[in-house]
């Protein structure tokens, strides 16, 4: 996976052409979370005088801009927050969780991997082909009905803790939580999160099991789970203080969504407020950047139209140490590789030809698509 992981809300993507986005794939790896799929197909959902053609076009054209040679899909959060409990972490490195890859012995005995294509995949695939079933519609609007919620009446009901008072920021927010959890009785915090996410009763036996094992901090036990309940947390309070909006048409309970892959890219982009917010309280700032979505559709623009009017011979040159970006000035994207190179070395040295000759190169192709039919069919007989 070539360069700097991103997660664009829907907004972001919505607003990038398709040069834009083309530019964007050659510089950043596209991550997409579960409620980007999701916020995307609730379009289908008809209002007003729309006709099904219209809501089927809308989808489409953003379907598109999910360039799937540069894009993987995130495991749902619920599934690795779940593991998180079990002790089966996934460490972040802020790079996607993407499902396991299968190995197949080839001939020769070399073995080949294969990553089946995900269901949510094969979904973007058909609605960039237009091809929609009576199954999307009915997500759509279920999605549409459930997802509009006046927290209002909510938030009246919900009891600010005195330890909080004064507090002015998500983050401030976030800070207390965390000391003030740390200092509760953990196993009670942890089963309390277990009831509250209706985990089944096995489960919760097996986690009780394992925490007994040495009784340690919530956040030590299951680092993930921890940032998730911290996460519900700091949506409480801040609804309890105000820092969060209750209306229907703020949807925060939707925006809420994508903080919970923020472990899992490098960049994240959006116009919307309570996002910012939410990645002010959560992220790395050390290791993570925020970008409006506004300002990365100018960048990316220029970084387009640079591409467009160098020479062949200069663009060679930037191929050689894809990904990193071309030398603009200003760039959010340049600044954003030069900041992670300090950080983590992101930066790519030139890439050195494979000493192969033209008879091994495609000998090699001969075998893959020789036995790409029977790898797939075995695969898809034992799944």
């Amino acid at each position: 996976m070539d360069g700097l992981s991103i997660i664009l809300d829907k907004s972001s993507l919505q607003m990038l052409s398709a040069a834009e986005i083309e530019a964007l794939c050659r510089h950043y790896f596209l991550v997409v979370p579960p409620i980007l799929l999701t916020e995307i197909v609730g379009d289908l959902y008809r209002q007003d005088d729309k006709s099904i053609e219209e809501t089927h076009r809308k989808v489409q054209l953003i379907a598109n801009k999910i360039l799937t040679f540069s894009a993987c899909k995130q495991i749902d959060y619920r599934d690795l927050r779940d593991q998180s409990l079990l002790g089966n972490e996934m460490f972040t490195g802020f790079r996607p969780a993407i499902q396991s890859t299968e190995i197949f012995d080839g001939e020769d005995g070399q073995s080949i991997a294969y990553i089946s294509e995900s269901v949510e995949m094969k979904m973007i695939h058909d609605w960039q082909r237009g091809h929609f079933n009576a199954e999307d519609h009915d997500y759509a609007k279920e999605w549409k009905e459930t997802s509009r919620v006046d927290l209002t009446s909510y938030k009246s009901q919900l009891l600010p803790i005195p330890a909080l008072a004064g507090l002015t920021s998500l983050r401030e927010i976030y800070q207390k939580m965390d000391a003030i959890s740390q200092i509760m009785d953990q196993w009670l915090l942890i089963e309390s999160f277990c009831k509250r996410i209706k985990l089944p009763i096995e489960m919760n036996k097996k986690i009780e099991n394992r925490w007994k094992d040495s009784k340690p901090l919530f956040c030590e036990f299951a680092p993930y789970a921890y940032y998730c309940y911290l996460i519900e947390q700091v949506f409480y309070q801040g609804l309890a203080s105000g820092l969060i909006p209750t209306s229907v048409n703020a949807k925060s309970y939707v925006d809420l969504q994508y903080a919970y892959y923020f472990p899992y890219s490098r960049v994240f982009s959006s116009n919307d407020k309570l996002h910012k917010q939410l990645w002010q309280a959560f992220a790395n700032h050390d290791q993570q950047l925020f970008v409006v979505g506004s300002e990365l559709k100018d960048d990316v623009r220029k970084i387009s139209a640079h591409w467009q009017n160098i020479s062949e011979a200069e663009r060679s040159e930037l191929r050689k140490v894809k990904p990193h970006p071309p030398v603009i000035s200003p760039s959010f994207t340049f600044e954003a590789y030069e900041k992670m190179s300090s950080v983590v070395g992101t930066r790519e040295q030139k890439l050195r030809p494979i000493e192969r000759t033209e008879e091994e190169t495609r000998a090699t192709v001969d075998r893959i698509l020789a036995n790409y039919d029977k790898v797939r069919r075995k695969f898809e007989r034992e799944r």
